[in-house]
């Protein structure tokens, strides 16, 4: 297992690293601030910067949407929370910048096809 964590972190390194100086500022400020409600709109006002051009090149570098990747990263957060605790689903979801827990549920259904309760039943 650890050699395949490694193996995945240069991965993503040896990506990461292929991407525009913008777009990796971004990815990290969502790293950072994923539990703050944030968007590409507020990004490109700190960064004076156009909305539909950072869109567009964000979708285009890294194949998808930055509000999509906001979600699926802040879901990956959730999901390692949900299997090395025990808090309640709605402090995960409030924890990972989720604006609710119905919506929480509804994103992370989307993403792994089950609902935290069942995914946390089964993996941990």
């Amino acid at each position: 297992i650890i050699e395949l964590l490694e193996y995945s972190y240069l991965l993503y390194q040896y990506y990461f690293n292929q991407l525009s100086p913008i777009i990796q500022s971004a990815i990290r400020y969502i790293h950072t601030h994923y539990r703050e409600s944030i968007s590409i709109k507020e990004f490109c006002i700190k960064n004076k910067m156009n909305t539909a051009y950072l869109g567009y090149l964000f979708k285009k570098e890294t194949g998808n949407f930055f509000n999509n990747y906001l979600t699926q990263y802040r879901i990956c957060i959730s999901i390692q929370t949900l299997l090395d605790t025990d808090l309640q689903i709605s402090d995960i979801a409030s924890a990972t910048g989720f604006s609710s827990a119905t919506y929480y549920i509804r994103c992370f259904k989307k993403q792994t096809g089950m609902s935290p309760i069942k995914y946390r039943v089964l993996y941990s």
